[in-house]
C-alpha cells in the first residue's frame, strides 16, 4: 500500500507543465483563440466586442464575466445567429457574470459585444482605463489579441501601457501602432489565470457627465 501511495505522488510531483495544464483543463473546454475590441467613445463610455474562435466546452451552456458593472447593448452571437436574450443569465457585480445556452460546444465561434458604462477615471490631467479581459475564465485559452482604440487626438498614452498576466499566462507583449491604437497579446493562459490591461492617456475628447465629474 504504501509502495502505491509513493509511485502516485511521484507521478503527481513530477508532472511536465504541459501534463499539469491538460490535467488542470481537461474537465472545462479550451479556445484557440480570443479577439477583444475596445474603443473608447466620446461620451466617455467603451465598445467592447470580444470574438471567440475554435471554443469547445465539455458542456452545453458557457459561462463568461465581463468587466462591466453598469452596461447595456449586449448582444451574443454563435456562429453569426444572435441568442435570444431570454436564453441569457446575466448577474451583475463588479465583474458581471453571463451564462447562455450553445448550439454547438464542439469548435464553436461566439461574438460578444455591449457598451460599458463608468470605466474611464480623470486622474490629474489624464483618463485612466483600467479593464479586466478575464479572470479564472474556466477555459484554456491559446491566444489572445486586445486592441485599444483610443480618440484620434490621444497622447502620451504609450508611456503608461502597461498589462498584468498572472497566475497561469505563458507569455505576453504589448505595442503602440500609433498613439490611439494600442495592441497587447498574451498566450496559454489556464483556467484560473487572469489578464487586464490599463493605460492613461491625454485626450479632449472625452466629455464626462456631471455626475462622474463630481467624483473625480
Amino acid at each position: 500500500m504504501r509502495g502505491v501511495i509513493l509511485i502516485l505522488i511521484l507521478f503527481f510531483g513530477f508532472c511536465s507543465p504541459v501534463q499539469a495544464q491538460q490535467n488542470q483543463t481537461a474537465d472545462l473546454g479550451s479556445l484557440d483563440s480570443l479577439d477583444v475590441k475596445i474603443e473608447v467613445l466620446p461620451d466617455s463610455s467603451l465598445k467592447v466586442e470580444q470574438e471567440f474562435e475554435g471554443l469547445t466546452l465539455y458542456s452545453s451552456s458557457f459561462i463568461w464575466q465581463i468587466d462591466a458593472k453598469n452596461f447595456d447593448e449586449l448582444e451574443i452571437e454563435e456562429s453569426g445567429a444572435k441568442i435570444d436574450p431570454k436564453f441569457i443569465n446575466i448577474q451583475k457585480g463588479d465583474l458581471t457574470r453571463i451564462s447562455f445556452p450553445l448550439s454547438y460546444y464542439s469548435n464553436t465561434n461566439l461574438k460578444i459585444s455591449y457598451r460599458s458604462i463608468n470605466n474611464l477615471k480623470m486622474l490629474k490631467d489624464k483618463i485612466f482605463l483600467k479593464t479586466i479581459i478575464f479572470n479564472r475564465p474556466g477555459i484554456f485559452i491559446n491566444q489572445i489579441e486586445t486592441t485599444l482604440a483610443l480618440p484620434d487626438d490621444a497622447q502620451n498614452s504609450s508611456e503608461a501601457q502597461r498589462y498584468y498576466a498572472i497566475h497561469g499566462i505563458e507569455s505576453a507583449n504589448q505595442k503602440s501602432e500609433a498613439e490611439n491604437i494600442l495592441i497587447y497579446n498574451a498566450k496559454m493562459a489556464n483556467a484560473n489565470s487572469s489578464y487586464a490591461i490599463e493605460d492613461a492617456f491625454e485626450s479632449n475628447a472625452i466629455h464626462f457627465p456631471l455626475i462622474e465629474k463630481a467624483k473625480f
